[in-house]
């Protein structure tokens, strides 16, 4: 408007509006409306999927045209063929229009299987061949629109939905590590950087407290176990390193290869177990008959602690020490 008010009339107003100046800045006022995608997480979010997922959506569309090139290049020269022989007008006008050249028999391939018209008129203009190699060509022509369709574009369809998915999944889990690290401030009520049981417990009435169980999907009578799980390193506290790292444990999903892997230790862990109680109870069937000997020998010196355990040392011998040995392991 000021070009207008100062330069009107002149050969500059003119220059400038040739160049087309003036209608890229008012289109450049559009561009203030990318704005609002800042502004509202639902076109951030969208925005941010369109972009993560070009790249996916780029080697698609590169497998969608070595596609439609293969079936482009058998069509365009069979229309070569028929235009050689002798045919109306009309017929020729439709091969021209459609396959007269490789890139517009691309052009029709895209047509056909993007609703840019009806690929039923596309391939018609091959009947005017005969009826069995029309057949033919009707057969695989359908054979292309079916792969292209039901494969190719439910792929792209896929792409899109699995970043979708990839995206609410990170927007979940930058979620719950902030909310994570807000709570273990607000539950370090001491300032000491570490969180107790007694904090921990205390929290266990707040809103944020109860919204961090149920993401886990358990309740406050299990809060103790909880805490044993966030203090990896048995301190009897939970520093923010720890608190942040074993939730997101918690939150991740369980993998199969885990679960293997804590079959595997479980097992081992019972198998040691019962052959340590097996042991033991073998030491104790051994020092069996020398009971009432060592119940004899401790009355005889008195109903001390003393005398007895002297007597059971004297009596069960090497069977103690084992026994201690296998203990202590």
């Amino acid at each position: 408007e000021v070009t207008k008010l100062f330069l009107g009339g002149t050969e500059l107003q003119n220059f400038i509006g040739s160049l087309g100046v003036l209608r890229m800045l008012r289109l450049g006022r559009l561009i203030r409306l990318l704005r609002l995608v800042r502004v509202i997480p639902a076109l951030k979010s969208m925005v941010y999927l369109i972009s993560a997922s070009m790249n996916s959506f780029f080697w698609t569309g590169v497998l969608l045209l070595i596609l439609m090139y293969i079936v482009a290049v058998y069509f365009t020269e069979l229309a070569t063929d028929l235009k050689t022989e002798t045919i109306g007008a009309d017929d020729l006008k439709a091969l021209n229009g459609n396959w007269g050249s490789l890139l517009q028999s691309v052009l029709s391939l895209f047509q056909a299987i993007t609703g840019g018209d009806d690929w039923k008129n596309i391939v018609d203009v091959f009947a005017i061949a005969g009826e069995e190699t029309y057949g033919l060509n009707l057969f695989i022509f359908a054979l292309y629109i079916a792969f292209a369709t039901l494969v190719m574009l439910n792929l792209v369809t896929g792409v899109f939905v699995e970043g979708a998915q990839r995206i609410a999944k990170e927007e979940r889990d930058q979620e719950l590590l902030k909310h994570v690290k807000n709570l273990w401030k607000d539950t370090d009520t001491s300032g000491d950087g570490e969180v107790s049981w007694e904090e921990f417990e205390a929290a266990l009435e707040t809103k944020a407290m109860e919204d961090y169980l149920k993401a886990f999907e358990m309740d406050a009578n299990q809060a103790k176990d909880i805490f044993h799980v966030l203090d990896r390193d048995r301190s009897g506290s939970v520093s923010l390193e720890e608190f942040v790292t074993a939730s997101a444990s918690l939150y991740a999903p369980v993998r199969l290869a885990d679960t293997e892997i804590l079959r595997y230790y479980m097992k081992e862990y019972f198998t040691e177990m019962n052959g340590r109680m097996d042991g033991l109870e073998k030491i104790l069937k051994d020092g069996g008959p020398k009971v009432a000997d060592m119940m004899a020998a401790a009355s005889a010196t008195g109903p001390t602690v003393t005398a007895v355990q002297d007597a059971f040392k004297k009596i069960m011998g090497t069977s103690f020490l084992k026994l201690k040995e296998e203990l202590e392991v």
